[in-house]
């Protein structure tokens, strides 16, 4: 990834306003994603931890309706991209624990 590119990204991650949400999550995921792969460790385990967070905080992990009735989606919109960013996020964590 371009440094400009990567130095904006960073710098709208840490500067986002308005309330998190799953994409907020998967935005901090892929941005830990590349700092491990550019070899930037502390940068990506930060981010990392971000991720678990903003995830908690949302109640990802939680029952889906809880969530639902917080932003008035669908049961099948919740479940289907709750289930994808917890998945990934998961996976993602094992990979790097492991």
């Amino acid at each position: 990834m371009g440094s400009s590119f990567w130095n904006e990204a960073q710098r709208q991650f840490k500067t986002r306003s308005g309330p998190d949400d799953f994409i907020t999550v998967q935005t901090a995921l892929l941005l830990a994603m590349t700092s491990m792969l550019d070899a930037e460790v502390q940068v990506g385990l930060a981010l990392c931890d971000a991720a678990i967070d903003i995830a908690r905080g949302l109640g990802l992990y939680d029952d889906a309706t809880a969530y639902k009735a917080r932003r008035g989606a669908t049961d099948q919109q919740v479940r289907h991209v709750s289930q994808l960013t917890a998945w990934a996020l998961f996976n993602y964590i094992t990979y790097v624990v492991w």
